[in-house]
């Protein structure tokens, strides 16, 4: 059976981070937007494993416009040694409602320069 063309974007995103993972240049990531189904993560699971790496869910509580509630996830991908950061991003970010420090401490945990994080949050 033909894989559908977004499963090969999916693990070409997912190959760059795992590449950044393993050549040091970041040690957290985050490589997906969000699925509806936990399930549909696998892939990050199986390939973060096979290069040595941990994944941690993170859920999202959402409303769509009608009101009515669903879910969303998406995973993280880190060093072994990086796993407290990781669990203070995975409550950073499904924190709600945000405030600019916990931007802040997002992309400082996602390895982005003080500029970029600055130019974000304003």
């Amino acid at each position: 059976m033909r894989k559908p063309a977004f499963y090969y974007e999916k693990m070409g995103a997912l190959g760059v981070h795992i590449q950044l993972l393993r050549s040091g240049i970041r040690e957290i990531c985050i490589p997906n937007h969000g699925e509806f189904e936990k399930e549909d993560l696998g892939y990050i699971d199986r390939e973060a494993r096979k290069h040595g790496f941990c994944t941690m869910l993170i859920t999202f509580n959402r409303i769509r416009k009608n009101g009515s509630k669903f879910k969303s996830y998406q995973r993280i991908i880190y060093l072994k040694k990086r796993r407290a950061d990781a669990y203070l991003l995975r409550s950073r970010i499904q924190k709600k409602p945000k405030e600019k420090s916990d931007h802040r401490v997002i992309g400082r945990l996602l390895g982005y320069s003080k500029e970029a994080i600055n130019s974000f949050v304003g």
